[in-house]
């Protein structure tokens, strides 16, 4: 039972850095630390309890940031290769 005891402590820890950083809001912020906790691989499974559940891993803002930048840079560098080869042929 070591690991339900590390479980129940890390989910303590999270909860007290939470209240510590937000205060009387503590309360707003519990779905973030969830969506925190649920997102990370855990070294027993190697997954996040997230892919174990659904199979698949959620779309965080960051993840969406870095996908829409690559496509912003796919198509700036295509639309600067059709620039290159009207002007040249």
């Amino acid at each position: 039972m070591a690991s339900l005891k590390d479980l129940t402590k890390q989910i303590g820890e999270m909860l007290r850095k939470t209240i510590d950083q937000c205060g009387d809001n503590w309360d707003l912020e519990i779905p973030f630390a969830q969506f925190h906790y649920m997102n990370h691989d855990h070294s027993a499974t190697g997954y996040s309890p997230f892919y174990l559940s659904y199979d698949y891993h959620p779309r965080t803002p960051q993840l969406v940031l870095a996908l829409t930048a690559t496509t912003l840079a796919w198509h700036l560098e295509l639309s600067l290769w059709s620039t290159f080869w009207s002007c040249h042929s």
